[in-house]
């Protein structure tokens, strides 16, 4: 049995990389036989954006940019979730709480965040703060919303139950409601990050032109189509990964939530 398990999952492994690879090679056909009939200028083909990617690398330190775009997204994205996840936790838990608070954390999450700016400049300047408040502004209210919703999406059962055990508010709190509440707390965090890195970009195109947003700048000055396309993929490649190493510690984390909500109790 025990020597079953690996093998399927190395199976699925193997058949979700045959798809990646049968996938990924008719993308770039597809991308080439666009280019081929387009303007270099306009849309440059798959070689033409490894070179560049390779030149960014080797000349423009891609490397340092990147780095840079992580710091920023490390300060902003982790003030947010520090602050975002407690807050939600409330808000889902205590009901007068979520009256008052819920109304103004919806009207702040559909601001469009590029409207702070101007604003942000005048109160901050241009420097680091300025630039990890703004990001913090991205990922906070998601944050926010869908942990309080994951609070009150928790089984009504549970906390009667748990409560007829003699169970403190602490204990409930602690026991039930926030192992309920970790798929919702994760997806928070994904959906988050990857807001943020969105705001990571705009910040370091619009506030501090730096990193990343120095190197777009630089390829749209020049019209170098190859290289904002090979940054592109970099980021895509960047939110990936973050994107994947969350759902890996969402796995770990939550691993047996659903059958030991009550444990230790």
């Amino acid at each position: 049995m025990s020597s079953e398990l690996p093998r399927t999952r190395i199976q699925e492994l193997a058949r979700r990389a045959v798809i990646f690879v049968i996938s990924l090679i008719v993308i770039l056909v597809i991308w080439q036989l666009i280019a081929s009939r387009s303007n270099q200028l306009i849309f440059s083909s798959p070689s033409t954006v490894l070179n560049a990617l390779v030149n960014l690398f080797e000349k423009h330190n891609l490397t340092g940019a990147i780095l840079s775009m992580l710091w920023l997204l490390l300060l902003g994205f982790g003030l947010s979730v520090a602050t975002g996840i407690p807050i939600g936790l409330t808000m889902g838990r205590v009901k007068i709480v979520d009256e008052v608070v819920e109304p103004y954390m919806t009207a702040f999450y559909v601001l469009p965040r590029v409207a702070l700016i101007p604003l942000f400049i005048i109160w901050f300047g241009f420097g680091l703060l300025t630039s990890v408040l703004f990001v913090y502004t991205f990922s906070f209210f998601p944050i926010i919303l869908i942990v309080s919703q994951g609070v009150k999406n928790t089984d009504k059962l549970f906390i009667e139950v748990a409560r007829v055990g003699c169970a403190s508010e602490g204990q409930i709190f602690t026991k039930v409601i926030i192992p309920s509440s970790a798929p919702y707390i994760f997806a928070s965090l994904r959906l988050g990050l990857s807001i943020a890195l969105i705001g990571v970009v705009i910040a370091q195109l619009e506030l501090v032109v730096t990193g990343v947003g120095d190197l777009l700048l630089l390829g749209q000055e020049f019209y170098r189509t190859d290289q904002i396309l090979a940054i592109l993929i970099v980021l895509a490649i960047v939110g990936y990964i973050l994107s994947e190493f969350l759902r890996i510690v969402e796995r770990r984390v939550t691993r047996g939530n659903r059958l030991n909500t009550f444990a230790g109790m």
